[in-house]
């Protein structure tokens, strides 16, 4: 009977600052020992997630394995390419076949629940207040986006309306001063550099729009995910009552809802 060893590695990778960052990946290497030594049989794997300190759109983790002793493997691969990998080994009994069959089980229920993009939500009816709760908006895809000022006895006094539905959209707390954002932090393959990600409105006039461009400096940090590239997120006001938004490029920039400009990276 062979002698084989499996191995379930916890990854980690050097960031663009020189931290190591976790990748939550999924990965199964066998090994079998011949002759006195330790060859690899198989070394598969996937990565849900491309790591957020990645210097590219997608960082892989490729380990060039096989035909190297197991013993050395896990000590000359933290050595020579700085993954600092922590592999837990079990010795067993089972046929080859067997262990494939079960590893290519896991990675591929893996690869569907991991890289999947989660769908965005239906349009929908849905109610924004400012941070003092003194003004709120409706966004309602039939009818449009309307503000409101909240008086002391819960009624109602209507401000301004602007026409469309908006998935992602913020109220200053003047109740004048809306932002309106992209659907999400995903953009399509196929996406533009001009494609607006900010929209900064006054009483339902807009004042400017702040596109893809402007925000991710370096396009090629965009961060590729099974089906779209990811640019970042949304933060909300900082205490000044700027919007800020936080960037694939490691940067949090705030603006100036009053007149789209930048406040401050």
């Amino acid at each position: 009977m062979e002698d084989l060893r499996t191995w379930y590695p916890a990854s980690k990778l050097i960031g663009v600052d020189g931290k190591l960052v976790t990748v939550d990946g999924k990965a199964v290497a066998v090994w079998r020992r011949k002759e006195g030594a330790w060859k690899c049989v198989i070394d598969i794997w996937n990565d849900p997630s491309p790591p957020p300190q990645c210097s590219q759109p997608r960082c892989l983790l490729r380990r060039s394995s096989r035909g190297r002793s197991g013993p050395s493997f896990a000590k000359a691969s933290e050595g020579r390419l700085g993954l600092g990998r922590r592999w837990a080994a079990s010795r067993g009994e089972l046929g080859v076949w067997s262990l494939l069959f079960s590893a290519f089980l896991l990675l591929g229920l893996c690869s569907v629940i991991g890289l999947a993009d989660a769908p965005l939500r239906a349009p929908s009816p849905v109610t924004v207040c400012s941070n003092s709760k003194i003004f709120c908006l409706l966004t309602d895809p039939k009818t449009g986006t309307h503000a409101y000022r909240v008086r002391p006895d819960g009624s109602r006094q209507p401000l301004w309306s602007m026409p469309g539905w908006y998935r992602v959209i913020f109220l200053a707390d003047d109740g004048r001063h809306a932002v309106t954002g992209y659907d999400g932090a995903l953009l399509p393959l196929d996406y533009s550099p001009d494609e607006p990600l900010l929209t900064f409105w006054r009483d339902g006039s807009r004042i400017r729009a702040i596109p893809l461009s402007s925000l991710v400096k370096d396009l090629r940090k965009l961060q590729r995910t099974s089906s779209h590239y990811r640019w970042g997120s949304y933060v909300g006001f900082n205490a000044a009552g700027n919007l800020v938004v936080s960037t694939v490029e490691r940067e949090s920039v705030a603006f100036d809802v009053t007149t789209g400009k930048e406040a401050g990276r």
